[in-house]
């Protein structure tokens, strides 16, 4: 008599318990099988990087308004750089860049005597922490190689060339406009991870510091190796 009134009770708990789980399950399907909210679809297209950035500079000379030779030979050094990347396709897309290096601006002035007894040289060492923005078109082609995206980018920005208190001789900053381009290959190692790596030049009037003896109104540029990793949301 016993057996026989708890045995009901029983397959009607486990009756409830199952209807719970179904239930339960359904839910979460429904939730799983929601389309994307425009929110998430803005989310998915971005990245954000960060890399260790290899920097060398071209060496410049010409005249100065006292018709010295000004020789500017800029230390190569490392820095860093952040980026926020935007992809709406493979073809659509755009970045921004925050760049962040110090190295040493190395002018010597000579003068342009003909006779070695009349020639002599200044050298001028300058410590600067240089920071730059700039934004650019962004492309990922949608096919892969060995399993690497390959990327590229190309923009315009601004550098601001900053004497540091130590070792910038108290020279004012200066601000000068830049040209770059970037090519590279990204791999995700995770969903939302991935490693990173290329080469970027830079395009840009070399800094005076508003110095005339020091200006020979050359432009020069950089060559940047760079490796890190992103995270794509």
């Amino acid at each position: 008599m016993t057996i026989a009134i708890r045995r009901p009770g029983m397959i009607a708990a486990l009756l409830f318990g199952a209807a719970c789980a179904a239930s339960f399950t359904s839910a979460a399907h429904a939730q799983d099988t929601e389309p994307p909210t425009f929110l998430d679809k803005q989310l998915a297209r971005l990245d954000l990087g960060i890399t260790g950035v290899g920097e060398f500079s071209k060496t410049t000379n010409g005249p100065n308004y006292l018709n010295q030779t000004v020789t500017l030979k800029p230390s190569n050094t490392l820095g860093y750089m952040g980026t926020v990347g935007y992809s709406k396709s493979p073809w659509v897309g755009g970045e921004f860049n925050f760049q962040n290096i110090r190295y040493t601006d190395n002018f010597t002035l000579a003068n342009t005597a003909t006779t070695p007894a009349n020639q002599n040289s200044q050298n001028i060492a300058i410590q600067t922490n240089v920071i730059e923005l700039s934004a650019g078109y962004l492309i990922r082609p949608a096919h892969t190689f060995y399993g690497i995206q390959p990327y590229a980018s190309a923009g315009l920005g601004a550098m601001d060339f900053r004497p540091t208190p130590g070792g910038g001789q108290g020279l004012p900053h200066e601000g000068v406009r830049s040209f770059y381009y970037t090519v590279g290959g990204e791999e995700l190692v995770t969903t939302h991870f991935g490693l990173r790596g290329g080469i970027r030049q830079t395009f840009y009037l070399q800094p005076d510091f508003f110095q005339n003896f020091l200006r020979n109104s050359n432009h020069s540029y950089t060559i940047q190796p760079y490796a890190g990793f992103f995270i794509r949301f």
